[in-house]
């Protein structure tokens, strides 16, 4: 669900963008370290993380500022 709502925003961006490029970066990643200790059985480990796109669009929201 998330890749697809990405892909979607990402193509809305280009064909509403025209001439002016939207910036991409990343706005922030999350990272998470979580350690189990079972227990009878062994220490397991699990390890996720995310990252948040940030785009920005030059003139199409905001006319007058990059937003």
């Amino acid at each position: 669900m998330r890749r697809s709502a990405l892909t979607l925003l990402t193509l809305a961006c280009f064909g509403t963008a025209g001439a002016q490029t939207p910036n991409v970066g990343i706005a922030y990643a999350h990272v998470a370290l979580e350690i189990r200790f079972g227990d009878a059985g062994p220490t397991t480990f699990e390890l996720s993380g995310s990252i948040y796109p940030k785009i920005e669009i030059p003139g199409v929201l905001c006319p007058t500022t990059d937003c």
